[in-house]
């Protein structure tokens, strides 16, 4: 009980001095964060170099979906044309086969990635997105996608 107390307290200390006992509007840090945060299509994205999309939580829906814009800007403003995930490589490879025409549907590829956190609807949009991309396009102009993680073995040995 003593413990709990104490965490307690020690969250609503840090919570007064993180908004600075003011209202949520008036807070500096949070009036600094929304003043630096800039619409995808006018971030200054670095260009043809490898870029992690981290993040905070897994299965977290904003992330895909952010994910996605970011992911369009950069195939369509500036080039890129790989896009590789922690999932699995042979699942990868049946996405890969999807967004590059192959039969199934975005929900089944979203699937064979092989982690649940994967198996979403923004996932699908995703993979629908880059099969979209790539119908009208060069061999050399689609895009590519890759599993770097081998934590299952159904698809990688087929």
């Amino acid at each position: 009980m003593k413990k709990n107390l104490l965490i307690v307290m020690s969250l609503l200390i840090m919570m007064s001095v993180l908004t600075g006992f003011q209202a949520v509007s008036t807070n500096p840090l949070q009036q600094s964060v929304k003043s630096s945060l800039v619409p995808v299509s006018k971030m200054a994205l670095p260009s043809k170099t490898i870029i992690g999309f981290g993040e905070a939580t897994h299965g977290n829906k904003q992330f895909t979906m952010l994910k996605l814009d970011i992911f369009k800007h950069l195939v369509e403003k500036q080039g890129y044309r790989v896009f590789a995930i922690e999932g699995d490589f042979g699942g990868g490879q049946k996405v890969n086969e999807y967004i590059l025409g192959g039969s199934g549907t975005a929900q089944d590829a979203a699937k064979a990635i092989g982690f649940t956190i994967y198996n979403t609807q923004e996932m699908a949009a995703l993979l629908s997105w880059m099969r979209s991309y790539n119908e009208h396009r060069d061999a050399k102009d689609k895009i590519h996608f890759y599993g770097f993680d081998m934590q299952r073995y159904d698809h990688n040995k087929n």
